[in-house]
């Protein structure tokens, strides 16, 4: 199994066709679930390590994925509150990431508290929107460590999601680089160390671009233009995806509240 420890963290990694999925398991607590397509590597994970409880930092698929399993297995699993109702009863999942991570199990979480407990350790949930309106991650304020799911995933992105929205994710990051840690768990990048000064440069990252985007628009130019001039042509995902997965979709996302978006 390709584990590692970090401190008493214990980090599983799942291979994909896409990104590696990370799972965190520290004092008897899981951290995601994973997809469905690596049920039994999560399963060997569950018997090595022995959790109790699990959180699900969002409901997508590669993150919920083995909910119902861990289930079976007696864990107790909870999910932010926007997260309950997909994880039960379902939602879309398009054909390529049906691909990536085939389709997740459904069962029913407990809600989420504000805190969970992992043996002495002390974990805070802290909302997090813009990836997904129920991202969470938690926060370990005595060790300096946030969990983060998919807050970080990368310095700089070059294509989002159709229902991310890129103006909340930079309130959330600034919410989140208040918290005092360093250690980040990141679900797609695994432990990175410098945690906090990779985050800040997401962020200085981000403000910046949507800085560039908002004075092309203001001198008139359209999203496909603007699209081109920041962030460059549209790769096969585009095509892949039917524009779900694109460049555009940061452009769109900045203009939301703006006039400049019905061009």
């Amino acid at each position: 199994m390709p584990t590692e420890s970090f401190y008493e963290v214990r980090t599983l990694r799942l291979d994909s066709r896409h990104l590696p999925v990370y799972l965190y398991c520290v004092n008897g607590l899981l951290v995601d679930t994973g997809f469905s397509r690596r049920r039994e590597l999560v399963r060997a994970f569950l018997r090595e390590t022995k959790p109790t409880q699990a959180v699900v930092t969002h409901h997508h698929e590669d993150h919920s994925g083995n909910v119902a399993t861990l289930l079976q297995e007696g864990l107790k699993v909870w999910a932010p509150q926007q997260a309950l109702e997909p994880i039960a009863k379902g939602f879309k999942v398009e054909l390529y990431r049906w691909r990536i991570w085939g389709y997740p199990e459904h069962a029913a979480c407990e809600l989420l508290p504000e805190e969970i407990h992992a043996g002495s350790l002390v974990l805070r949930a802290v909302h997090a929107p813009g990836h997904s309106e129920d991202m969470t991650v938690l926060h370990a304020p005595e060790r300096g460590w946030i969990f983060a799911g998919d807050l970080f995933i990368s310095r700089r992105l070059r294509f989002l999601r159709s229902d991310e929205d890129p103006n909340a994710l930079i309130r959330s990051l600034e919410r989140v680089l208040a918290l005092d840690f360093e250690t980040l768990f990141c679900a797609h990048r695994g432990v990175i160390k410098d945690g906090r000064a990779q985050l800040q440069a997401k962020l200085d990252y981000l403000t910046g671009l949507r800085q560039q985007v908002l004075e092309l628009s203001r001198q008139g130019l359209s999203p496909r233009q603007i699209t081109r001039r920041v962030l460059g042509r549209e790769t096969s995902m585009y095509f892949i995806t039917a524009g779900k997965f694109s460049a555009i979709n940061f452009v769109r996302g900045f203009l939301a509240s703006s006039p400049a978006a019905s061009r």
